[in-house]
């Protein structure tokens, strides 16, 4: 078990903690890079503790979010015949 993870089995209890696990999720998010994001989040949702799995799953919602966000700011103009954003 890595040490965020070790971390975060100490900090959050059993039961009702949903608001923790979003808040720890945030902090991660907003102090790392995307692809430590990726990368934790992939590995926290592996865990076997429901309330870790829920901080990774936070964590890639928030980057999925981000990155959505930005993809849909440019233009996709590279196979306009096979992607198109305009049905959406």
């Amino acid at each position: 078990m890595n040490e965020y993870m070790q971390y975060l089995a100490e900090l959050i209890p059993e039961k009702d903690s949903l608001k923790l696990v979003k808040s720890e999720a945030e902090k991660y998010y907003k102090s790392h890079s995307l692809d430590e994001c990726f990368n934790m989040g992939l590995e926290l949702y592996q865990s076997d503790n429901f309330q870790i799995q829920e901080v990774g799953t936070c964590i890639i919602n928030k980057l999925a979010v981000s990155l959505t966000s930005l993809l849909m700011q440019y233009p996709l103009n590279l196979f306009p015949d096979q992607v198109s954003f305009s049905s959406v």
